[in-house]
């Protein structure tokens, strides 16, 4: 999942402005065998679909070979009649496939689109196989798009653009989500037209309105998870982590120790936005935090309600220096922090309607620039501010611009993979090296600790005697020196 800027509900296009006639790239062609592979595909999608009939339709994956253009887009194939097939977008995502960034659109529609796109190229794949010897050049793409093809009843233009859909179409698949839910899970479903709750209560989950943010996204618990994905692993769109789930520990193993840590002060380094728990303004990086506490002002703010948003602030501000694993080459980030809830159970998804509540109370006419942010965010392209108000017109032109920049598309993509990378890491408990990779970071964060007070403590004694100590031994040190204990107890109790 997408997942540097996912826009919900369906995707529409701007106004066609004209870009010349169709054909295919300079010296590329297409092959028989690809097309029997994608007829193939679908076939085996109108099957399953044929035999899962709780949605009144079909779910498709296109996976595309490689980070396509809007223009490049399939035309002509899975189109509903007089419809484009942007339309029938329902999420989008990047995948890594054959060492290349790329794009995968999921849509919905119907199992007569569906036999429709079966039989146009069907007749592409007859008449390729009788005319062209099973390969269509540019010079046999020209000749379709001209003449058409003898006795067909698709249009020259229809034929053609199937033919270029299956140029940049990779395959077809139907995505599933079977990975094991770890904890509780904010999800998300395609939209199909068919009523969320009565779906979900189908195959015995059974949802409050408490628990539901908006009509295809809510809180399931792990059983819950669990359910939907042994039952319907075709519907999950995205399941996160639940943040209300999420413990300290699970951030950050060991405290920073402020006393004898440092960092430059921010200059022109990205933002990065966090909603959390309170954050600790004590902390030694807090120059590189704007925060705000939106929490009730009656409620009592105690230092442990500050851990776990001041944990996830520290390594996106300083994480190497907390622990050299979490070193993705990407340098240091600022943080505007929201601090929106205390430690202990809070909802996520009454976080998330608190911007509906937001909008509601004021109006979509009076709200300042980050409530209007969130309201875009949360509601995406269903927005109806999208394109009017300041923020929606720069968050479009934004996302347009990456979609459109292969560089930063391809930055994203690196930027994204290191973050799942971190999150299978020190996340994911089927992580064999998760153990390990903590263990070890632990014990090399208190080994430079050390070294580096004994360095302030003693600049001209020898430090060869604190390599390859254990991680306990690092700590008694440590505490030794914080302590002022005499050096040669501190080598006598070490064994050095």
């Amino acid at each position: 999942m997408n997942e540097i800027l996912q826009l919900k509900g369906t995707f529409e296009s701007s106004k066609f402005k004209g870009r010349g006639a169709a054909s295919l790239p300079k010296g590329q062609k297409v092959e028989v065998l690809h097309i029997r592979s994608l007829i193939s595909q679908l076939v085996e999608i109108e099957k399953f679909w044929h035999n899962h009939t709780d949605i009144k339709g079909a779910l498709v994956s296109v996976h595309y070979d490689r980070v396509v253009a809007k223009s490049h887009r399939i035309k002509e194939l899975l189109k509903e009649s007089g419809k484009s097939t942007n339309s029938s977008i329902r999420g989008s995502k990047f995948e890594h496939h054959n060492g290349n960034i790329c794009h995968v659109f999921t849509h919905f529609i119907s199992l007569e689109a569906l036999r429709n796109t079966i039989d146009l190229l069907s007749e592409i794949e007859r008449y390729t196989m009788s005319y062209f010897n099973g390969i269509i050049t540019n010079d046999e793409f020209i000749q379709i798009s001209k003449n058409g093809i003898a006795g067909s009843n698709y249009k020259n233009y229809r034929l053609a653009n199937a033919i270029i859909d299956c140029f940049y179409v990779s395959y077809f698949d139907i995505d599933t989500d079977l990975k094991e839910s770890p904890k509780d899970s904010i999800v998300t479903i395609y939209k199909t037209g068919v009523d969320s709750i009565e779906l979900l209560q189908s195959i015995g989950i059974n949802l409050g309105k408490m628990k539901m943010l908006d009509d295809t996204t809510f809180h399931l618990k792990k059983e819950e998870l669990d359910i939907l994905k042994q039952s319907m692993p075709y519907l999950i769109a995205m399941s996160v982590s639940d943040i209300s789930e999420w413990n300290k520990e699970d951030i950050l193993d060991n405290h920073y120790d402020e006393e004898i840590m440092t960092i430059p002060d921010p200059t022109n380094e990205p933002t990065i936005g966090v909603i959390d728990t309170q954050f600790d303004k004590q902390v030694y990086f807090t120059k590189w935090v704007d925060s705000r506490n939106l929490v009730d002002s009656n409620i009592e703010i105690r230092p442990v309600d500050k851990e776990h948003g001041t944990a996830v602030c520290s390594i996106i501000v300083d994480g190497p220096a907390i622990n050299p694993n979490l070193d993705d080459g990407c340098g240091r980030f600022k943080v505007r922090h929201f601090g929106v809830a205390i430690d202990g159970k809070f909802s996520s998804i009454s976080v998330l309607k608190n911007i509906e509540k937001i909008v509601k109370e004021k109006g979509k006419d009076h709200l300042n620039e980050l409530e209007e942010l969130c309201y875009v965010i949360e509601k995406g392209n269903e927005c109806d501010r999208i394109k009017m108000t300041r923020v929606g017109q720069i968050m479009k032109e934004k996302y347009d611009k990456f979609m459109e920049d292969m560089n930063l598309r391809e930055e994203a993509w690196a930027y994204e993979k290191a973050e799942f990378d971190k999150i299978a890491h020190y996340v994911d408990g089927e992580a064999k090296g998760k153990a390990e990779g903590r263990a070890e970071g632990k014990k090399e964060k208190s080994k430079s600790h050390v070294i580096k007070f004994y360095k302030m403590k003693y600049p001209n004694e020898d430090i060869s005697w604190l390599e390859n100590l254990t991680e306990k031994q690092y700590d008694e040190i440590f505490d030794m020196l914080l302590n002022n204990e005499d050096l040669e107890v501190i080598k006598r109790i070490i064994g050095k």
